[in-house]
């Protein structure tokens, strides 16, 4: 039986020369130094090259193409390569496929002077670039996903998810969901906040305070915790947050997981996010597309202001912003066409 695409080769299992040519990629104390070619990466960065290799070693071994005395770039030849891709693509989005081989690709420059980056370059000329998903199904008003977050957190007030701890992870989602339609932080920065680091009282204020060396972009990010939100963010802090601690020590994360008192991981914060609405809206949103959702119902409500989108979001340019203004046209577009069908029947109905 053949891996999922989700399967990955920890770090820690990886051939001892694979080990070895990752970790000499990032040793050295200043640039300036002798530094190894991954150096300057940030810690996110490295995770995810580790991870792509890492995809990249399981099919290898199922395969039975790993060979552990090999150097990493040897076993990446143009067959190899060419079916690695086929295999992905029967199993995930096209554009991670792309995604997957760009990651391999980059792992590989800084792990051995061999590679050959033509052999990346042919293969990745063959894939798509852009997502061929649609999605503007996924797109809600961001009100619709305020009125959800407040619908689960009133479902457990209730009772409704049974035993207290499972009242406590509906709250908790529900207030997830509501401050991420309120404040679309990207998934890593909302699942990591901290109380009393990211979470701080600013002359009265609560405030989000995220740095630069934390955000994607590397521009520093600095809001206000929405003041509607203020009471439940209390609730949850004295009440549905001790709920889900229970005996075990704070970890000081603001989420916490269902079991055991730990941290809340991104990857669990967006499945719960997906899960619940999908439940609701009858298509699974990812956290990424409140974002998407924030910068469109700003180029259509408030066009003049749209570039405070890039602001709002953390984008690098105003460039990441104008593809929403895009899609806003192309849905203003949609719903003009509707109007008039309804114009229409209804004046079928008259008649």
């Amino acid at each position: 039986m053949k891996p999922s695409a989700t399967w990955c080769l920890h770090l820690l299992n990886w051939p001892e020369v694979d080990r070895d040519a990752w970790n000499a990629a990032f040793v050295g104390e200043d640039w300036l130094d002798d530094a190894g070619p991954g150096f300057h990466l940030r810690p996110k960065t490295r995770e995810k090259y580790a991870e792509e290799y890492g995809h990249w070693l399981a099919w290898l071994s199922d395969e039975g193409l790993l060979d552990p005395q090999a150097a990493p770039a040897s076993r990446v030849t143009q067959e190899h390569l060419a079916a690695y891709a086929t295999w992905m693509r029967d199993r995930v989005a096209p554009v991670t496929v792309r995604m997957r081989v760009e990651g391999l690709g980059h792992a590989l420059a800084l792990m051995d002077q061999a590679h050959s980056p033509e052999v990346f370059r042919k293969i990745l000329d063959r894939l798509p670039k852009t997502p061929s998903r649609d999605k503007r199904r996924q797109l809600r008003d961001p009100v619709e996903l305020i009125d959800l977050g407040h619908e689960l957190m009133s479902r457990a007030e209730n009772g409704a998810f049974g035993p207290p701890r499972y009242n406590a992870v509906g709250y908790r989602d529900g207030l997830i969901i509501a401050l991420c339609a309120n404040r679309p932080l990207r998934r890593s920065n909302l699942a990591a906040l901290r109380i009393g680091v990211h979470l701080r009282n600013v002359a009265g204020v609560l405030r989000i305070v995220i740095p630069s060396e934390e955000t994607k972009t590397r521009v520093p990010i600095d809001m206000s915790w929405p003041e509607p939100l203020l009471p439940a963010l209390d609730r949850y802090a004295d009440h549905w947050r001790p709920t889900l601690l229970g005996p075990h020590r704070d970890p000081g994360m603001l989420w916490i997981s269902r079991w055991g008192g730990g941290a809340l991981s991104a990857h669990t914060l967006a499945c719960n996010i997906r899960r619940h609405t999908e439940e609701a809206f009858g298509v699974a949103i990812s956290p990424h597309r409140f974002r998407d959702a924030a910068a469109t119902m700003l180029a259509i409500r408030d066009p003049k202001n749209v570039r405070a989108a890039a602001a709002v979001l953390g984008h690098g340019s105003y460039e990441t912003t104008q593809k929403h203004y895009n899609l806003a046209r192309q849905l203003d577009a949609v719903r003009l066409l509707n109007d008039s069908v309804d114009a229409i029947l209804c004046d079928k109905e008259v008649q």
